[in-house]
């Protein structure tokens, strides 16, 4: 669960130790904290193995945000506590794909999977942008199943979900497959799923996600070498070259 200690000076340490207290604040202490001393750039670098070869493809892609998925007992809990550590809460919208993920891999039955995504950001005080998370919830009532008690143990132990998503502007079909062979040639990283958001409004009317992954993690880290491409409204053809299937009254 999240539990973030309280405090009440107001200060803000980038230090991981100072937001960890459990299994879930020691995972989100290690992401924003990894936010506070990378910039875009050598975050991207870590996701692909390591190794920057200049193409300047990689100066298109804009660092957005690191995500998790976490398990707090209560949503008033976790935005109390997030609150306490210097984020603001800015929204929290529906999960779609992260929902139906969670669905295949632990066998929850769709109808006892509520996931949210709740967004948020904490200034640094400095010239450095802000740093922002995405967490994945699932509603804290249906959390006792032995199916979201699999899911929760697997994911503390392995990150299945945690990534850093990027936005890319003017994105259209050229630049999905110039990011694909560049992610595949440079680093071995392969089309993960996606999907399209209808609640997701920070990037535009809806939003069109393309995760990639690939083998071993970010050097150093606990983390799979996944990263999300984020782009507004929908792009079904991307989507579909992607391998992601799409209702038929999404295409057009």
């Amino acid at each position: 669960m999240i539990d973030l200690p309280e405090t009440n000076s107001g200060t803000v340490s980038d230090s991981a130790s100072q937001l960890c207290d459990t299994e879930d604040d020691d995972r989100l202490g290690q992401l924003t904290d990894y936010l506070a001393h990378h910039c875009s750039r050598a975050v991207l670098t870590g996701l692909l193995s390591g190794r920057d070869n200049g193409d300047p493809l990689r100066d298109r892609l804009i660092l957005d945000h690191a995500a998790a998925l976490v398990f707090p007992p209560t949503a008033a809990a976790l935005h109390r506590r997030l609150t306490d550590a210097g984020f603001r809460v800015v929204d929290t919208v529906p999960s779609v794909i992260v929902r139906q993920r969670l669905c295949k891999r632990y066998g929850i039955a769709p109808a006892d999977c509520a996931v949210f995504i709740l967004r948020a950001c904490r200034e640094t005080g400095d010239a450095a942008p802000p740093q922002r998370l995405e967490l994945f919830y699932p509603a804290p009532a249906g959390t006792a199943d032995p199916a979201w008690r699999r899911a929760r143990a697997d994911e503390r132990a392995h990150n299945r979900e945690t990534h850093f998503a990027f936005t890319v502007p003017e994105f259209d079909s050229n630049t999905y497959h110039a990011i694909r062979r560049h992610f595949a040639e440079s680093s071995g990283l392969r089309p993960d799923g996606g999907g399209w958001n209808p609640h997701e409004r920070s990037h535009g009317p809806g939003c069109s996600t393309f995760y990639f992954a690939g083998p071993g993690t970010v050097p150093g880290k606990p983390w799979p070498r996944r990263l999300e491409i984020i782009c507004g409204g929908l792009h079904a053809d991307e989507l579909t070259a992607h391998g992601v299937s799409l209702p038929s009254a999404n295409r057009g």
